[in-house]
């Protein structure tokens, strides 16, 4: 995280699909990541707590936070 921009790298084949949630649990990105190292823009985010998700078509795999400045 540099301010601008979130950079995932994905350990895993195939497909993942990512939903980032809001302060108030509101779903504001879904992408789907198919390359290793993956840039998300967040430069029109507001500063504050963001929720990430990681699944994939069988079940999820990671959730995590990011604090916006």
């Amino acid at each position: 995280l540099n301010g601008s921009f979130l950079t995932i790298r994905k350990n895993t084949s195939g497909t993942i699909d990512m939903k980032i949630y809001n302060e108030l649990g509101e779903i504001i990105k879904t992408d789907r990541l198919s390359s290793d190292i993956n840039s998300i823009d967040i430069s029109s985010y507001k500063a504050g707590m963001y929720f990430i998700q990681f699944s994939n078509d069988k079940n999820y795999l990671l959730t995590d936070k990011f604090l916006k400045q």
